[in-house]
This record gives C-alpha cells, structure tokens and sequence, in this order.
C-alpha cells in the first residue's frame, strides 16, 4: 500500500502534493539520526564518537517522496533537538507551536541505555495531553547490539501499549526492510485515521 520510488516532479506538483510530517524525537545518540538517515537515503553512515549536537531547535529536515494508494505523497520528516527532552519548558514551547503540524511522533530509545526509554516519559505525558495527539510509534534501536541490552523487548512493548503507542524495535545499521516498515506503517496508520475522520464528518477522502 505504500511505496517509495524515483518521482520526476515539478516544484509546483510538489507544494501541492498531500503531506504528512513526522517528529522524530529522542535522547542524545539513541539513534533517532541513524534511524531517520536509512529510512530517508537508504544508507547508513557512522557517525563520529564525539559529534556535537546541533544547537538548532531542529537539527534535520527530510522529504521523501511515497506512494500512497496509487498516489504520491510527500513526508516531511523532522529529527528534533535531544536537548528538549530534558527541559520541560523547551517541551511546553515545542508542542504549543508545533501542536498541529505533525500527522505522526516516533519516539526513540536506545535498547543498550535503560534511561534512554525514561527519558521519553515526560514527552509521552504532554503529547497524551494533546487534544487530537498524533499518531504515535515507540521504536527500539539498536537491535544488532542485543549482548549489551538494558531494555527487554518484553519492556519495550509493554511501554508502547500502556501509552497507546505501536511498538517496533529495530537496527538502523543492519534492518533496512525494518526501518522503512515503520515508516511505511505509520504512513498507512495516518492515512487510515484520515478516512476514519473524514467518515465521521460526513466527507468522502477520494
């Protein structure tokens, strides 16, 4: 249901193609980075022990280009600044002018560090708090590095159904059929919950 391919597209058929945008947010080297790049450029780079965070609000903006039932669609997908995990005013700040604009959250933790799935709890509560909160995955990362897991898959998922969430783990490094399934699922997730919607109103998504 959905694909990604090579499009041939005008910059007008672009501003005016249906879109979704993702967050994707989590703690410092969980992966959230890695994650985005393998789903985006379908290739996986090492990144350098002691990069810098970037002091950007958001360090990353992507578009991939998917078919969607037969019909292309842009996703804009966002890799947010760590550092707003930890405050929670920065968070307070970041859903007030962003409250709207994102159509999915991926919520990313690290397998090998425990506080990595903590840290996520005070981001969970205020995108609960959402009046229409957007569709939401809980993702895993790190699959490869299982010997050094702190986190049990029986946690991980137990976590994403306490939250409501959908739950994934995965390697950015060595999954890439994974990691463009749960991209490709949350597309499908959003566009079913569109139409649920859109039946409920009384309009017809063609």
């Amino acid at each position: 249901r959905v694909h990604g391919g090579n499009f041939f597209l005008s910059p007008d058929s672009l501003l005016t193609m249906p879109f979704l945008r993702l967050l994707v947010i989590g703690g410092p080297r969980v992966g959230k980075s890695a994650l985005c790049r393998q789903f985006l450029d379908e290739a996986w780079v090492e990144r350098p022990a002691k990069e810098e965070a970037s002091a950007l609000p958001l360090e990353h903006k992507h578009v991939k280009i998917l078919t969607v039932e037969g019909a292309p669609c842009r996703v804009e997908v966002l890799d947010s600044f760590s550092s707003r995990l930890s405050d929670h005013r920065e968070l307070e700040e970041l859903f007030s002018e962003f409250e709207n604009a994102f159509h999915g959250v991926v919520l990313v933790y690290d397998i090998t560090r425990r506080e990595s799935l903590e840290e996520l709890i005070e981001f969970q509560r205020q995108i609960a708090e959402l009046q229409n909160p957007p569709t939401g995955f809980l993702v895993g990362c790190k699959s490869d590095l299982d010997d050094a897991r702190q986190v049990p898959a029986a946690l991980g998922a137990a976590t994403a159904d306490a939250w409501g969430l959908t739950w994934f783990e995965v390697s950015a490094r060595r999954d890439f059929a994974g990691v463009q399934q749960i991209f490709a699922s949350m597309v499908v997730k959003i566009h079913e919950r569109h139409r649920a919607e859109a039946r409920e109103s009384g309009c017809v998504l063609s």
